[in-house]
């Protein structure tokens, strides 16, 4: 199970280096940043599951960060919403 985790962490490391690429090209698209809240996400709690608690901690805020800023200047969005109260949960607030 082990080499599981670590293959998926490689890959959503691999994601997370696109999609910061790609945000920073075009930092006002909406899509992008949720892509980018997603990677950080995903590696938070695949980090959360390797018993790293720190680095997904770090991970988790940081996509906390990018969905409450979407929320706030683009308005509701059912699965931005949905994806900050999972973010939350995973970080205990």
């Amino acid at each position: 199970m082990q080499g599981d985790l670590d293959g998926a962490k490689t890959q959503y490391l691999s994601a997370l280096d696109v999609s910061q690429k790609l945000t920073k090209q075009d930092p006002g698209n909406s899509d992008g940043q949720q892509g980018l809240s997603d990677c950080y996400k995903d590696l938070g709690i695949l980090l959360k599951k390797q018993g790293d608690p720190d680095g997904a901690r770090q991970n988790l805020q940081a996509s906390r960060d990018i969905l409450t800023n979407l929320i706030r200047f683009h308005g509701e969005n059912p699965t931005w919403k949905t994806d900050l109260d999972l973010v939350k949960k995973e970080l205990g607030e």
